[in-house]
């Protein structure tokens, strides 16, 4: 580190597969806990070893994670988690004087949900 400090960090690593229910196996939900829920904490931790006050942190959650969606069950509930540990990891650094927030895209504007996939336009919330 150049600077000896970090000032921002952006979470922002995501699996998304879209099995059906019956079809999730233990070790998909796995990997997607691992993917989106670990990474977001080690990160997380690792950063504010480096951060002053005036640093923040921005986590990628997902409209998915407060709405849910019925084709994304082990995403959902691992975007659901991530606004939890961001509410949670916001109320632990404040006295440090991190911002923790989440950025949140909804179903239907972000590229990444299935209704979008193969399409150049954009939904409506």
């Amino acid at each position: 580190m150049a600077f000896g400090r970090i000032n921002v960090l952006v979470n922002n690593a995501a699996f998304q597969v879209h099995p059906t229910f019956a079809d999730l196996t233990p070790e998909h939900v796995d990997q997607t806990a691992k993917t989106n829920l670990d990474g977001c904490f080690s990160f997380g931790q690792a950063a504010v070893a480096q951060m002053n006050r005036g640093g923040a942190i921005v986590n990628t959650g997902s409209g998915t994670g407060i709405l849910s969606n019925k084709d994304l069950l082990d995403y959902s509930m691992t975007k659901g988690g991530i606004h939890a540990f961001t509410r949670s990891l916001a109320t632990h650094l404040v006295s440090q004087g991190i911002r923790v927030n989440a950025r949140c895209a909804w179903p239907g504007l972000d590229p990444l949900t299935p209704e979008q996939q193969g399409s150049s336009r954009r939904g409506e919330i």
